[in-house]
């Protein structure tokens, strides 16, 4: 028994704003699946979040996403059989006194959930920071754990070094998150412009995370060689890692480009001898490490061909 997801409509509502207020936002990234008498959707919001509406949070206006859900079981000779409609509010409240943010989620009126936090921002920032903090200790101490450990290690430690109150079950939530990011909308076109060249992806992360993302973002189809550090377990800027890349595709570092967005990355790979495009989407300065790229763009479609 399959389910499938052929509409997934909703509204967004900003304080006291009118809808179309809101730009353009648009669903990505619609999925269902089935086990069981169980369902599973999910879907991404991406241009939601507008200037406008961020000025509207900060100012104290409730803001709600609402999504409205009908998932539908395909029936090839007959109309297409309704299993389940759900209708989902998700509800931002900046309280400019104590400067927090309470979040809620409500499915079918029922208060499923509700967070209070200082910064929604602060623990995916920390998160980042830790997790690449403890890539570059272990690798310097010889204690290898793979990506995904790390990942995990490093949320828990944002986690208690915030003091918020997340349980397993938050933890195993954000986690999974990591096995279903999105690219950059112009990242396919930018590798189909490549074609007959060999591509790869050379990544810190593990295996698993490598494989779930890839087929998450839908780039399998694009890829020759999609290349883990847990080959030589170590963790980039090792030189043994950056070799992956020449050794898996039979070119010189020299000959190839290599195409990064973090600054520490692009000066390992320079040092170790690729050609490199630092793709530097929000103008960041760059690191005082010495290498320098050749290239610098704002988003894969400005790559040289």
């Amino acid at each position: 028994m399959k389910a499938s997801l052929p509409a997934l409509t909703f509204w967004l509502i900003s304080g006291l704003t009118a809808a179309p207020a809101i730009g353009s936002p648009v669903l990505t990234h619609l999925a269902a699946e089935s086990d069981g008498d169980a369902y599973k959707a999910s879907c991404r919001l991406e241009g939601g979040l507008t200037p406008d509406v961020e000025e509207e949070i900060a100012a104290g206006l409730a803001t709600t996403i609402e999504y409205r859900l009908h998932l539908y079981r395909r029936r090839p000779a007959f109309f297409d059989q309704l299993i389940v409609k759900r209708r989902v509010l998700c509800t931002v409240r900046y309280d400019t006194l104590t400067q927090q943010y309470t979040l809620t989620r409500r499915i079918d009126d029922d208060l499923q959930e509700t967070k209070v936090t200082d910064d929604p921002a602060a623990l995916s920032t920390l998160w980042r920071q830790k997790q690449l903090e403890y890539t570059w200790l272990r690798a310097l101490m010889g204690r290898y754990e793979d990506f995904w450990t790390i990942t995990e290690a490093a949320l828990r430690f944002a986690v208690r070094r915030l003091g918020l109150t997340a349980g397993e079950a938050d933890i195993a939530r954000l986690m999974q998150a990591y096995l279903s990011l999105a690219c950059f909308p112009e990242v396919i076109r930018a590798l189909g412009r490549l074609q007959g060249r060999p591509r790869a992806i050379l990544s810190n992360g593990s295996p698993r995370m490598l494989a779930a993302g890839v087929s998450a973002s839908g780039l399998g189809g694009f890829l020759d060689h999609v290349l883990s550090v847990d080959a030589v377990k170590t963790y980039k800027p090792a030189p043994a890692v950056y070799a992956l890349g020449p050794r898996a595709l039979g070119v010189p570092a020299a000959e190839l480009l290599f195409v990064s967005s973090n600054a520490w990355d692009v000066a390992g790979a320079k040092a170790f001898g690729y050609r490199v495009a630092w793709c530097n989407r929000l103008g960041a300065p760059a690191e005082e490490l010495g290498p320098t790229p050749d290239w610098v763009v704002t988003g894969l479609d400005e790559l040289p061909v």
